[in-house]
């Protein structure tokens, strides 16, 4: 793959960048009191990173894969959740642009690299 430290895979890189700023965002009232959400937002935060490091440390392009497919499905449930907070009054809508589209870039990396791995690109 071409790619001999962690710290230099895109993908790894924006899902640290995700994983901070869910934490960030849980921190702040109203939803630093809504702590069954808050706790759930952090973990599939941190769940983006932690799976992609993961599969990246197994031998092989198929169980990276995998991995990498588990990241992009953990995009997709912080990408509820933060709807959820939203809607529920936990945070405004306008503190989430950001995160929004930073895990709506994560997720085009990984369909991209999971792509990659299988062979289709």
């Amino acid at each position: 793959m071409g790619i001999s430290r962690i710290e230099d895979l895109d993908v790894w890189v924006l899902g640290m960048d995700i994983a901070v700023d869910a934490y960030s965002l849980t921190k702040t009232p109203p939803l630093n009191r809504d702590y069954g959400l808050s706790d759930q937002i952090r973990r599939s935060a941190v769940s983006i990173p932690a799976n992609v490091a993961e599969g990246y440390g197994r031998y092989g392009e198929r169980e990276f894969s995998r991995f990498v497919s588990i990241a992009r499905g953990s995009c997709f449930e912080l990408f509820t959740l933060l709807r959820i907070a939203s809607r529920t009054e936990c945070c405004a809508e306008a503190d989430l642009k950001d995160i929004n589209q930073e895990i709506e870039t994560e997720i085009k990396k990984l369909t991209s690299l999971r792509s990659h791995l299988s062979g289709g690109g």
